[in-house]
């Protein structure tokens, strides 16, 4: 088998376990036909049907010797020029290790990159910290 991106595989395996995390809270998770949608998928929630969008978060270096762990929130396709709140009602975070994720409401993302964690040891804690739930 030829994997031409594997970024691709890495992306869909942040997907299925944003979606598991629902279903193990006793959440519905419904798929769209077509994955051509800015909302990954659809998640039932006690405040209703939430449509997600689901990111692997990466450790950025480039501050040696410590690491900070990132996500970019905008997409670089044709969805470039929307808000996150006017596509999608949840950003699912997914670590790259797979042990913790983080639930975002779309309407507190402000910003294009959001900063989850750090290595620094006199680094605050990080404003994401209360969406975040270890698996």
């Amino acid at each position: 088998m030829k994997r031409d991106n594997p970024g691709h595989f890495t992306g869909a395996a942040s997907e299925h376990f944003a979606a598991s995390w629902f279903l193990r809270s006793g959440q519905q998770v419904y798929w769209p036909a077509v994955q051509q949608d800015a909302a990954d998928f659809v998640a039932s929630t006690p405040d209703g049907l939430k449509k997600v969008q689901v990111k692997t978060a990466t450790w950025n270096r480039a501050s040696p010797p410590w690491a900070y762990l990132q996500c970019r929130t905008r997409p670089t396709n044709t969805y470039q020029h929307y808000k996150p709140s006017e596509l999608y009602d949840l950003m699912v975070v997914v670590d790259p290790s797979f042990k913790r994720l983080w639930c975002i409401p779309s309407l507190l993302i402000t910003s294009s990159n959001l900063c989850l964690d750090g290595t620094h040891p006199n680094r605050k804690r990080s404003v994401w910290a209360d969406y975040e739930h270890s698996l």
